[in-house]
């Protein structure tokens, strides 16, 4: 385990965030900015609707606490000009995410079930379609229990024993219970939970860091000069581009994590092809406002509420940043504050991370007893948030999580012209096969 922690460490992760810059620059350029230019036609009110909640449930396992304390580590090793480079990691990153979302909808089973071990399987075809499709399940299904269960229980239990007080092993099964009652109802109970979870946790986080901002805004011309002017420093670029990677994979804000909105590790279309949507495209298109959602705007705010408080950064860590920004407008009642929005947007994550991992056993096998028993494995997980020291789980979910991105991210390339052409690559590939079947025949023969 030392060995694959070190070569995660020293080669892999330098290698999977080269991977994602590159192939979200890719396919701004092969797509030609098509998802931008898609002719808007009249929707159906149920179909807007069922849209709008698949995006919920992706934005649920998108934002958390990594935009509450990532954003502050940007600044913290790239400067204020960190920031920028956030944002333009952030629009490559949403050609990624409308890739991913278009094949899962593309590959999507006429049962509803989808996601990007489906178009593994069947977009690339054969043993090796299959294989590669069950490799990422199963780590998928593992990053689940590691990150979704026992690390953001972690993250809630840590913060409110800190805060309020009392005991990590009450808090441990309280949490576990309120999991377990949205985690047995399946996709349903899953979808109505986020979609009051989401607009309730950000309204709570931006309408704090919007405070911050009013009171200082006079600030705000010198912070975007400040901005602008340090972006063009290497530094600057170089941290920027980290704090992208590092400030949302699993929403800690630590320097573990590889994603700031999980573009390019295919967990997201597991949630937009929930929404049934007839258009691929169009759901896509959801995909990308997901990633403006949680980087464009919500990081944004966090960043900008720092730099108005603090012309110069001081030395102190991600969530003391945070914390000082808060304590200079709202006094000792942002501890608090704090509290509730990690506790929403750590909960957000932990049933939107389930409901990821049912999703990967239902790939694997269709076992009804198989999905129970990883509900209450689960939910397991859940309350161990309270018993762990997390360092460890930690490198164990970065290194899955680079091994997802970097199996996701090739065969993206690979299915590059079925994302640009649809049904119409599909058909030609199809046609194809059987050719070159007949052809190796031939010369068997």
């Amino acid at each position: 385990m030392k060995l694959l922690i070190e070569f995660y460490e020293r080669v892999l992760s330098g290698g999977v965030s080269v991977l994602l810059l590159g192939s979200g620059v890719f396919f701004w350029f092969y797509l030609r900015l098509t998802p931008f230019k898609l002719k808007r036609k009249g929707r159906a009110k149920g179909e807007v609707n069922a849209s709008l909640r698949a995006l919920s449930v992706a934005l649920a396992g998108t934002l958390g606490i990594g935009n509450i304390t990532g954003v502050a580590l940007a600044l913290l090793s790239g400067g204020a000009g960190a920031l920028f480079w956030m944002w333009v990691s952030a629009f490559i990153a949403m050609l990624l995410k409308y890739a991913e979302i278009v094949l899962a909808c593309r590959y999507r089973t006429e049962a509803g079930q989808g996601g990007a071990m489906y178009y593994m399987r069947d977009g690339i075809g054969g043993r090796l379609g299959s294989a590669v499709g069950g490799v990422f399940a199963c780590l998928c299904l593992a990053l689940s229990l590691a990150m979704g269960g026992l690390l953001q229980s972690e993250s809630i239990i840590s913060c409110v024993t800190e805060t309020v007080g009392g005991s990590a092993y009450a808090y441990g099964i309280i949490l576990a219970v309120l999991s377990a009652l949205v985690i047995f109802g399946g996709v349903k109970s899953v979808s109505a939970a986020t979609v009051r979870l989401v607009p309730l946790m950000s309204a709570l986080y931006m309408g704090m860091c919007l405070g911050v901002i009013f009171l200082n805004r006079s600030a705000l011309p010198g912070v975007f000069a400040r901005i602008v002017d340090e972006a063009m420093h290497p530094l600057a670029a170089g941290g920027g581009i980290l704090g992208f990677f590092v400030s949302g994979a699993v929403r800690q804000g630590v320097s573990h994590g590889l994603l700031s909105n999980e573009a390019g590790c295919g967990t997201a279309p597991m949630a937009h092809i929930t929404s049934g949507n007839i258009e691929p495209e169009r759901q896509g298109r959801m995909g990308m406002l997901e990633v403006f959602v949680d980087t464009i705007l919500i990081c944004s705010l966090t960043g900008i509420s720092i730099l108005v408080v603090f012309p110069e950064l001081p030395t102190i860590s991600g969530i003391g940043l945070t914390l000082h920004t808060l304590t200079s407008v709202y006094g000792e009642s942002a501890g608090y504050l704090l509290s509730v929005a990690v506790f929403f947007f750590a909960y957000a994550t932990v049933i939107c991370w389930g409901f990821y991992g049912e999703s990967c056993v239902r790939y694997l096998t269709r076992s009804k007893k198989a999905i129970t028993a990883f509900r209450i494995l689960y939910c397991l997980s859940v309350f161990g948030g309270c018993l762990l020291a997390s360092s460890l789980v930690w490198e164990i979910t970065d290194i899955l999580l680079a091994f997802m991105t970097v199996i996701n991210i090739l065969t993206l390339l690979s299915l590059s012209r079925e994302v640009k052409y649809g049904r119409r690559a599909r058909a030609q590939r199809k046609r194809k096969a059987p050719a070159a079947e007949s052809a190796a025949g031939a010369r068997a023969t």
